[in-house]
């Protein structure tokens, strides 16, 4: 009987069409490599995680390759700054702290690994214990068949078989899907296994790489306390160079003073200068005032004269004295005029003087100025240095911000890793963004103390340009009395001009006569210089007539005195011979010879002097007449002298009247010049006054520039304390920068790697979509079942009161059995009757009751297992709900849709659809509790009311009561109930399917772990998507 039964059941199962079990294996495979394709992932993940790692140990083997090639230049001589060493040291430290970081990662990857590992091998030894139950399940068949009794055996063994049949098929069924499940588990194990041991060698390599990095770590350790030692010496030949460098300050500051000193010198020597040349400005303006009122004076002359020539127009000759008059006072006017110029002309030489003085004391001003300038200079240089820095420092942000938002945007769409990963990098760039803050702050604060410097500057500076325009006033001033001095003078000489021209005007007709008399007069004093000249003359030829006269005459008295001689000797001569010179006389024809010669002479001398006497006379004759010409000439002269004479009468008279008209013009012209005299004393004491106030306002700026100047020092010693730190910090700044740059690298290439995965997901995403579509297909096959129970949906009461209900019930219930099995023994039939009869029924209603409530703990457990998912279904909707509800409203409302909003509305459509498959499952298996409890209470009461027939009718037979055929046990409609559940269900097999309270819990977990899993990280995405909406 057993072998037939098990063979129809082979047979059976092995004509039984295999959809059933191809379905199961189809989900149980679907389900696994659900189940797997984290692990495939984290896999890839862990390989492209020790790829990047292994390429990092190559570029750090290269960079300490480099730094020992520079380290032995330094070492050779070809040394580099200290700067570059801390540079180096710092990028050192920077990607030594990333390698611990990634060993970090590595070794939380593995453990995850090692975790999911063990999580397969516990589903597989489940799978195990669920294959050895399956086929022990057969071999208890028989023992089930015989607890159930004999008094059933004949209708019963066929239902038996039958259930058997369909239990072994079934069992069959099973374990073929689990057979192949296992063999894919084995094939899955085989690989996992490969891959940790791949992922174990990989972790021994990354060992023993860390080991030698931790060796490269000690070593350059090593080269980091030579290279402190070789900053220490840095740091004394740097404080070496300080020293010198305060020395060359000391000496700048020695020089500075010294400089103080002799501005203090020039300063004091210029305020000496200036009072004496406040005294010679008012000797000056003294001498202009007096020049002014010459000039006035002439002016009003010159006026008068213009006045009196234009009415004495008619009487020129009446004018000409006055004329000359007004000549000669323009002469003595031009030559005070003259004076005065050469007075100015000092004077400007003086000014010019003190001009120059007072350039000299500007271009020290300006020196100084240049000096502050210079000062403002360098400031501004760091202003701009400071400025760059914090535009570096703002770009620096940007790029972080950008970074950040790329890294976003590629770790949304990467797995939990690039979440990770994502994390890390946005808290370093929190911090990075906190320190750029710090940094703005102290920048600010530097801007703030610079720009209280230069507001300080400023003020100065306006002192200065204030004190300097009234400085310039006063020289405008100062050239405005020059230019008034100079205008003056051009009027002067104007004024001159036209008095000259006036009197060439009014002497124009008197000229003419008065050349005509100074003509007349010129010829006759020609004339009578002429005849003077030739009286002169015939006096001197007289007179030299005369001494011819007087020599001719004494060369005749020697003649005579001669021939008295020769008489005498000749008288001696005779003498001796006297009666021969009486008898004859020898010389008497030398004496007629010499007394002829006498006469002769005489002769001579009479023709000579009757000449001369003639000459004389015609001589005289004509000095006569042109003395008589002369005489008429001046009688004619004295009587135009006369004329003359009368004339100056009147001119004189003439002058009176315009000495009386200018003495009263000049009284009025004083009065005014004293009035504009005291004006310009008033002037010239507001002017001492205002140069008092620049005095006190250039002692009040030498004091400030003193400030200035000390102030200057404490900024510039700031200046220099601040430097190195400024210097420092930019250099961490571009530090920081170029990690920035670096990591923006690495997010570019973990873009890329995003994508490749997004690539592989989108080709995932194409299969799966196609899996839709097979999906959607089922889906519109349920969607009239699903409107069906729609309203059934409505009237959805509280799960926990069912359960308290069903509770109730099923107590009551086990309350019922028992005291029917109380009333049963203690009843006259239950005792009364044969150990047969009492044996065939009482262990039939055990195995009946026992089978009922494996069906109520089974239906229960499932109940519970479905109310815990539905809990969990509600307590996300609630979640996705409070997270997303305002946003989703707000941004339905916006004009742009965000994407977030359709992952929402199709989450929340996915959280929909598995309510109410939940809810459904739920209500099936509530009514399977409720149609098992009535059922049998049905069953009881119709076998209590038959036993109660019987016992009335008085058959008290040991025969057991037979069973109807046409009426099925309790099993069969038991299992005919969870037949009718499972094709009311057939696409809920993991949930609905009996295989026991203890295996539905695993199943629900194994189909909702992946789900749960993916909801996850879609509400984190959609997070994040929302979050960067928002902002």
């Amino acid at each position: 009987m057993p072998a037939s039964s098990s063979s129809p059941a082979s047979t059976a199962g092995s004509a039984s069409p295999a959809s059933p079990p191809v379905g199961g294996a189809g989900a149980a495979s679907a389900s696994h490599s659900t189940a797997l394709q984290p692990s495939s992932t984290l896999l890839r993940e862990h390989q492209e995680e020790f790829e990047r790692l292994r390429m990092g140990s190559f570029n750090q083997a290269l960079r300490i390759n480099f730094l020992e090639e520079r380290l032995l230049r330094y070492k050779n001589g070809t040394a580099f700054e200290s700067e570059d060493l801390e540079n180096e040291l710092f990028q050192l430290r920077l990607a030594l702290q990333d390698r611990e970081q990634e060993l970090k990662r590595k070794s939380l990857t593995i453990v995850r690994a090692t975790e999911y590992m063990k999580e397969l091998q516990d589903q597989l030894r489940d799978a195990g214990a669920e294959l050895e139950r399956l086929r022990a399940a057969p071999s208890a068949a028989p023992r089930v068949r015989h607890r159930r009794g004999s008094d059933d055996a004949g209708d019963s063994d066929s239902d038996s078989a039958a259930q058997l049949r369909v239990e072994l098929q079934h069992a069959l069924e099973r374990e073929q899907s689990l057979r192949a499940r296992l063999a894919a588990l084995e094939d899955e194990l085989g690989s996992h296994q490969d891959t940790v041991a791949s992922v174990t060698a990989q972790h021994h390599e990354l060992l023993q790489t860390h080991a030698a990095t931790a060796m490269e770590i000690e070593q350059w350790r090593a080269r980091l306390a030579q290279r402190d030692e070789e900053a220490a010496r840095w740091q004394e030949q740097r404080a070496k160079l300080e020293r010198e460098k305060e020395h060359a300050e000391a000496r700048h500051q020695s020089k500075l003073a010294r400089m103080e000193e002799q501005v203090q010198a020039q300063l004091a020597q210029l305020e000496r200068e200036s009072k004496t040349y406040r005294a010679e400005h008012a000797q000056l303006v003294a001498d202009r005032e007096q020049a002014r009122f010459e000039r006035e004076r002439s002016a009003l002359a010159a006026d008068a004269a213009k006045q009196e020539t234009a009415r004495v127009q008619a009487e020129i000759e009446r004018l000409a004295a006055a004329l000359e008059a007004a000549t000669r006072d323009a002469d003595a006017q031009r030559l005070q005029a003259v004076k005065l110029a050469a007075t100015c002309e000092h004077k400007t030489q003086t000014l010019d003087e003190y001009k120059a003085e007072r350039e000299s004391a500007m271009q020290s001003l300006q020196k100084l100025e240049a000096e502050l300038r210079q000062w403002r200079s360098a400031c501004a240089d760091r202003d701009v240095s400071l400025k760059s820095a914090e535009r570096r420092a703002q770009l620096a942000e940007d790029e972080a911000a950008r970074v950040a938002t790329q890294l976003e945007r590629a770790t949304s769409l990467s797995q939990q890793s690039a979440h990770e990963r994502m994390q890390s990098l946005e808290s370093e760039r929190l911090a990075t963004q906190q320190e750029n803050a710090r940094l703005r702050k102290d920048l600010a604060a530097r801007q703030h103390e610079l720009e209280a410097l230069a507001a300080r500057f400023e003020s100065v500076d306006q002192q200065l340009a204030e004190e300097t325009t009234r400085a310039r006033e006063l020289t405008a001033r100062c050239a405005a009395t020059e230019t008034e001095l100079a205008h003056r003078t051009r009027q002067l000489a104007q004024s001159e001009q036209r008095e000259a021209d006036a009197a060439l005007q009014a002497s124009s007709s008197e000229a003419a006569s008065r050349q005509e008399q100074d003509e007349v007069a010129e010829r006759l004093a020609a004339e009578k210089r002429e005849l003077l000249q030739a009286l002169h003359e015939e006096q001197e030829h007289a007179d030299a007539m005369e001494r011819n006269a007087g020599a001719i005459e004494k060369a005749n008295a020697l003649l005579v005195a001669q021939l008295e001689a020769v008489a005498r000797e000749l008288c001696v001569i005779a003498g001796r011979d006297a009666a021969s010179s009486v008898a004859g006389d020898p010389y008497e024809g030398i004496v007629s010879q010499l007394r002829d010669a006498i006469k002769s002479v005489e002769r001579e001398f009479e023709a000579e002097a009757a000449a001369l006497e003639r000459t004389w006379r015609q001589h005289t004759e004509r000095v006569e007449k042109q003395l008589e010409q002369l005489t008429h000439q001046l009688c004619a002269s004295e009587g135009k002298l006369a004329v003359l004479q009368r004339t100056t009468v009147h001119v004189s008279v003439d002058k009176k009247e315009s000495e009386r008209s200018w003495s009263t013009r000049y009284e009025k012209l004083r009065e005014e010049k004293e009035s504009e005299r005291r004006g310009l004393e008033v002037e010239l004491r507001d002017a001492q006054a205002a140069a008092l106030r620049a005095e006190a306002a250039l002692s009040q700026t030498k004091r400030e520039l003193e400030a200035l100047a000390r102030a200057n020092e404490g900024a510039r010693a700031d200046a220099e304390r601040n430097y190195d730190d400024l210097k420092e910090s930019n250099r961490l700044l571009h530090d920081e920068v170029r990690e920035c740059r670096r990591a923006l690298a690495h997010a570019r290439k973990q873009h890329v790697r995003a994508i490749a995965e997004n690539k592989d997901l989108l080709s995932a995403v194409d299969v799966y979509k196609s899996a839709a579509a097979a999906r959607e297909q089922d889906v519109e096959h349920y969607k009239a079942a699903l409107m069906a129970r729609a309203q059934q949906l409505q009237r959805r009461v509280s799960f926990s009161d069912v359960k308290q209900t069903l509770l109730e019930q099923l107590e009551h219930t086990q309350y019922m059995i028992n005291e029917t099995y109380k009333r049963w023994s203690v009843s006259e039939l239950g005792g009364g009757g044969g150990s047969g009869s009492a044996g065939g029924l009482l262990p039939g209603a055990g195995d009946l009751d026992a089978a009922v409530v494996g069906h109520l703990d089974e239906y229960i457990g499932r109940m519970e297992i479905v109310t815990e998912r539905w809990h969990e279904l509600v307590s996300q909707s609630r979640e996705l709900h409070r997270r997303y509800g305002d946003a989703w409203r707000r941004a339905t409302l916006s004009a742009d849709r965000p994407v977030w909003v359709d992952t929402v509305e199709r989450k929340a459509s996915r959280l929909l659809n598995e309510s109410v498959r939940v809810s459904e499952t739920l209500r099936d298996v509530v009514e399977n509790v409720a149609g098992v409890i009535q059922r049998e209470r049905n069953e009881r009461k119709a076998f209590r009311d038959e036993r109660l027939a019987a016992a009335a009718a008085g058959g008290a037979s040991t025969k057991p009561m037979p069973t109807d055929a046409s009426k099925p046990s309790a099993a069969a409609w038991l299992d005919a109930l969870d037949a009718r559940s499972n094709q009311r269900q057939p696409h809920d097999v993991d949930v609905s399917k009996p295989r026991g309270a203890r295996r539905v819990p695993v199943a629900l977990h194994r189909s909702s772990l992946s789900s749960l899993g993916r909801i996850d990280s879609e509400l984190q995405d959609i997070e994040k998507k929302i979050r960067s909406y928002q902002e």
